[in-house]
């Protein structure tokens, strides 16, 4: 998520990577009663961005509803906030109009491999995947690639290098776009569409799915080699 943070630098000169402060705050980690309801009751800052795990976010989304906190300012989770879990927990009961994000989207890219991905995990489970079930499949097609061109798996160098650079074409890729791990941080460099809740009742039980998409490019998200410098430092 560095690179959506940077990016946001370059486009609101100032933000903060990793303010914390007495509520209102930018950024809000759990618990959240008393949290919520002092930056409810309190001169909000134009938008706050939260961290929480899959099992708090909906808790402190309707704690937040209930004191007023979207009303106050706009709500910012670009990371797992968009994770069809969510949409599916909370049905009507999620707010429309909050900013948020994944690592895969049931209804965006809309190209034939994540709609032909989608279908055929309902058809095989009888529910849609979540992020974490698609990441669990991108993840086993990744190993098996690099078993495969290692021919050892016990080989563990050789398997690191062979993962260096893969390439591998995934359900949440764009057309024209293939992900990659990217060698100096091992991490996968992908396209981040983030989107704002709407209504969209063509993944039930969910009523709520993301639209609005704003797309940022692969590799306009790869952090720059100074900041992967300090971080290894």
């Amino acid at each position: 998520m560095i690179g959506i943070y940077l990016q946001m630098e370059k486009m609101v000169p100032g933000t903060p990577l990793q303010q914390k402060s007495t509520p209102p705050t930018w950024l809000i980690e759990g618990p959240f009663s008393d949290l919520t309801f002092t930056s409810a009751g309190a001169e909000a800052d134009p938008g706050t961005e939260t961290v929480t795990q899959n099992s708090e976010h909906s808790p402190f989304i309707k704690q937040a509803q209930a004191f007023g906190l979207f009303k106050k300012m706009l709500y910012f989770h670009p990371d797992a906030g968009g994770n069809y879990e969510l949409m599916s927990a909370m049905g009507n009961e999620l707010p429309l109009g909050l900013i948020l994000s994944a690592r895969h989207h049931n209804n965006w890219p809309d190209t034939e491999a994540n709609k032909n991905f989608v279908a055929t995990f309902k058809k095989r489970t009888g529910r849609f995947p979540t992020y974490a079930a698609e990441g669990a499949y991108a993840g086993i097609y990744a190993i098996a690639a690099a078993v495969e061109k290692v021919g050892n798996p016990d080989d563990t160098e050789a398997l690191v290098k062979a993962l260096e650079g893969l390439k591998i074409k995934l359900p949440e890729d764009p057309e024209g776009f293939t992900s990659y791990i990217y060698p100096a941080t091992h991490q996968m460099v992908q396209a981040q569409a983030i989107g704002t809740t709407i209504e969209n009742k063509d993944f039930p039980p969910a009523t709520r799915m993301l639209g609005n998409w704003k797309i940022y490019k692969a590799e306009d998200l790869i952090p720059p080699a100074e900041y992967i410098d300090m971080k290894r430092k």
